[in-house]
């Protein structure tokens, strides 16, 4: 390879950068007018986080597994329905404790002048209950 076509080479490499740039610019101008802009829920569950995620995705496999292998065969595996309620109960467990943290660190990061209501509206959001 001369330096001719090094450097034309390298002139192709700088137009492909260009133009992967200017593809990515204009699908992100395209998702921006068509996507929904998504705005938090009233509803949302401010303690949510990658662990809630992570079993709950634990929770749909073993069921997934656990009814795949009832079709198949007909009747239920004993070992596949006790995973799946073990995933069950630690999702359960997780979610409980995870409200309650989040509802006693709202609390103590409460303003005194703002405790009645604080603790209210925390009730309520633990609880589940529209606010």
């Amino acid at each position: 390879m001369n330096i001719e076509d090094h450097l034309v080479w390298r002139e192709d490499v700088d137009e492909m950068k260009l133009q992967r740039e200017a593809l990515t610019e204009s699908m992100k101008q395209a998702t921006a007018k068509v996507a929904p802009v998504r705005n938090p829920s009233a509803r949302a569950k401010p303690w949510w986080d990658s662990a809630c995620m992570q079993a709950l995705n634990r929770v749909q496999i073993a069921d997934r597994e656990r009814r795949h292998y009832r079709m198949e065969n007909g009747f239920s595996d004993e070992w596949l329905e006790k995973s799946a309620k073990h995933e069950n109960n630690h999702f359960h467990r997780l979610t409980k404790w995870k409200k309650q943290e989040w509802a006693i660190k709202t609390v103590e990061e409460a303003h005194p002048e703002d405790m009645a209501t604080t603790s209210y509206d925390t009730c309520r959001k633990v609880q589940g209950t529209p606010g």
